[in-house]
């Protein structure tokens, strides 16, 4: 059946489309929406590597996780999609390199191939056309404008915390953002300094596991560049994360505790110094009444002796 039907990339990070393990066609599809609609690029390892149309460089241990498949599985899966001379792949060091050999057949514009290969029609078919043709491209500009904020180089702070709110939606033991503090919004204008980030952070955004016991914050993303691009390229260790992570939780319970217990001793020492000061107060005021006391006897009539 020819044709074309529009689908949003969002769908790559929908829970229902994350849901369970992927199947061999649900796989390909993946695989063709994760790809480079344009030049682009990420680093690895410190390493740049450029994408081109119809690229993508994802590791075959972050395609498992993805997929929810073996190591195993998704090679023999990508060599046979190579046999079948739908893509090519091959290690280059740091990532693998898939390219989807026929992307722009998949990609390419309805319109433009119907308006090449339909060369017998009548004036009035296209005069239509132009009609139709113009409606359509005014609707698809009028789309552009409302998600460039989303899909371009560029984003805007609400538009950003916008997103990731939604992203909250999906996936809940993500930090619901409240505002975009003014070091929120300097971080984000420095991360978008370098034209790649915001793909490359949608990428990563789709990468993120459901569960787990640590999930990154938006303020971890902004924290530096590298971030969003170690989850795009499959070079974060999640277990390794949480680990920490836990780790962290328990070195700061630990001084807390210190903390606490180095109050209480404090407490201790300060009320053990004031009682003994309260001590020395009493007994010198002790002495201080006795030594009155015996000033009084001596000067009475009564204690007088004369020879």
């Amino acid at each position: 059946m020819p044709g074309y039907f529009k689908v949003s990339r969002e769908l790559l990070e929908h829970k229902i489309w994350l849901k369970g393990p992927f199947n061999d066609g649900s796989a390909w599809i993946d695989l063709i929406g994760l790809a480079c609609w344009k030049e682009s690029s990420f680093i690895s390892r410190g390493i740049r590597i450029k994408l081109k149309r119809g690229q993508l460089g994802w590791s075959m241990k972050k395609l498992g996780e993805r997929w929810q498949w073996s190591p195993g599985k998704v090679k023999r899966y990508l060599e046979w999609l190579e046999n079948e001379h739908q893509i090519e792949h091959k290690i280059i060091g740091v990532t693998t390199l898939i390219i989807i050999t026929n992307y722009d057949a998949y990609q390419a514009d309805e319109h433009k191939n119907e308006h090449k290969t339909n060369t017998k029609r009548t004036l009035n078919e296209h005069i239509q056309e132009g009609k139709e043709g113009k409606e359509g491209k005014e609707e698809e500009e009028r789309g552009l404008k409302e998600t460039s904020s989303v899909i371009g180089n560029h984003m805007e702070p609400d538009d950003f915390m916008s997103r990731w709110n939604r992203l909250v939606e999906k996936k809940p033991k993500l930090q619901r953002c409240l505002k975009m503090s003014a070091d929120r919004k300097k971080k984000l204008r420095d991360r978008q300094k370098d034209s790649d980030w915001l793909p490359t952070f949608r990428i990563a955004v789709a990468a993120l596991p459901l569960g787990g016991d640590w999930q990154p914050s938006m303020d971890w993303f902004l924290r530096n560049k590298d971030n969003a691009y170690r989850i795009a390229e499959g070079e974060f260790d999640w277990k390794n994360e949480s680990d920490a992570a836990k780790k962290l939780a328990r070195k700061r319970r630990s001084n807390a505790e210190v903390e606490t217990m180095a109050s209480e001793e404090k407490l201790k020492r300060e009320r053990k110094c004031n009682a003994n000061e309260n001590r020395k107060i009493i007994t010198r005021t002790l002495a201080a009444q006795n030594g009155n006391a015996e000033e009084t006897r001596g000067s009475s009539p009564l204690f007088n002796i004369e020879d």
